[in-house]
């Protein structure tokens, strides 16, 4: 692993949580709310078009460092959304780096 310094902390990372509530059909209705703003390093992997069920799209891989949050890392779900230059991501792994950095691998909602 190559070291992270503050310096190259310099994109502003957003994460949402949802708030669920039941309705009336036995489902449930889903808002996202912001959980945290912080700064992050980010850094594309790769990205790709995937043509899926008759849709056209988009996606990409990112790995993100940023760093470590209680907030993040209490609150973590399969649900949490990443919202970095105004695309959302879904976080797919989280890894601890240190006690001090948290290090993000996601890829674009479709």
């Amino acid at each position: 692993m190559a070291t992270i310094t503050a310096g190259q902390l310099t994109e502003v990372i957003q994460f949402e949580i949802p708030t669920k509530t039941a309705n009336v059909s036995g489902g449930q209705n889903e808002a996202y709310t912001q959980l945290c703003s912080t700064r992050g390093k980010v850094k594309v992997k790769d990205a790709f078009r995937s043509i899926e069920n008759g849709y056209d799209a988009n996606v990409e891989n990112v790995e993100v460092y940023c760093y470590w949050r209680n907030d993040i890392v209490n609150n973590f779900t399969r649900d949490m959304k990443m919202i970095w230059m105004n695309k959302s991501y879904q976080i797919v792994s989280m890894e601890s780096l240190e006690r001090r950095w948290i290090k993000l691998q996601a890829q674009t909602v479709q």
